[in-house]
């Protein structure tokens, strides 16, 4: 079983689960800072760097995931920059799905 108590600093929920769009069986997505310290933590809890970024935007520079359950901790070089962007997309993204290639959009927008 998977334990996120206790992290070295602030994860910030993201994702489906943030905007209330998931499903039962919807990943779980956080974002934080990058700091050596959040790193060793993850690494230390059995999450994996991703050779890609599934993310792409940008300000997301590293993704490390947990594969059961699978949660995704994306690490970001302004976690301001994307808490902004996130708060300005709430109003949008919380009240229908949309298709991945429309969120990434949004977000690029948002992000710019």
């Amino acid at each position: 079983m998977l334990k996120l108590v206790h992290p070295p600093q602030r994860m910030i929920l993201t994702g489906s689960r943030y905007f209330g769009t998931f499903q039962q069986n919807s990943d779980w997505d956080f974002f934080t800072a990058d700091t050596k310290t959040i790193r060793t933590w993850l690494d230390s809890r059995g999450f994996k760097l991703l050779p890609d970024n599934p993310y792409r935007d940008k300000v997301t520079i590293a993704v490390y995931r947990h594969f059961e359950p699978q949660v995704d901790i994306q690490i970001v070089s302004s976690v301001s920059r994307k808490l902004k962007a996130q708060e300005s997309l709430f109003p949008i993204l919380s009240r229908e799905r949309f298709t991945k290639g429309t969120a990434r959009s949004l977000w690029d927008l948002a992000l710019s």
